[in-house]
């Protein structure tokens, strides 16, 4: 089975960055170059490259926190990286405990609007016939009476 790959519109909504934040990336060597294709030379990401952004992400997130810490508004961003990386645990690599994650998020503080959204389009990739079809519609039922604070 081919390992599935992932369009700059898709990586963007999974980390909730823009196009141009993606490319300069790739342009300053952050993230290795991806595989292009087509006539166009379309990009296609592999999960390594997701694993990338994701662990650059998460390196550059948390020296911003520790060098706010002790300001008020550290422990809400603390959340908000921890939601991105359930999110990226679950939709990009197919780990389960991601999902469970963010339903525990959702029954909590609600999920971000990026998340409700990648959640959705994974549903809609997945299929009424797949076993997290239901569990994905639920996560966000939840989250429904819920907005996360700041939002």
């Amino acid at each position: 089975m081919e390992e599935r790959k992932y369009t700059p519109a898709e990586v963007c909504a999974l980390f909730g960055i823009s196009k141009s934040t993606l490319f300069r990336w790739e342009r300053e060597g952050r993230i290795s170059r991806p595989e292009r294709r087509g006539h166009r030379g379309e990009r296609f990401y592999s999960r390594q490259h997701i694993a990338e952004i994701g662990k650059y992400l998460f390196r550059e997130q948390y020296r911003q926190l520790a060098r706010s810490e002790g300001e008020p508004d550290v422990e809400q961003r603390m959340q908000e990286l921890a939601e991105q990386i359930s999110r990226m645990k679950f939709v990009a690599f197919g780990n389960k405990s991601g999902l469970f994650e963010l339903d525990e998020i959702a029954r909590n503080r609600g999920l971000s609007e990026e998340t409700v959204r990648a959640l959705l389009d994974e549903a809609a990739r997945l299929g009424p016939a797949h076993e997290d079809f239901r569990v994905i519609l639920e996560v966000i039922a939840r989250a429904s009476g819920k907005r996360p604070q700041g939002e």
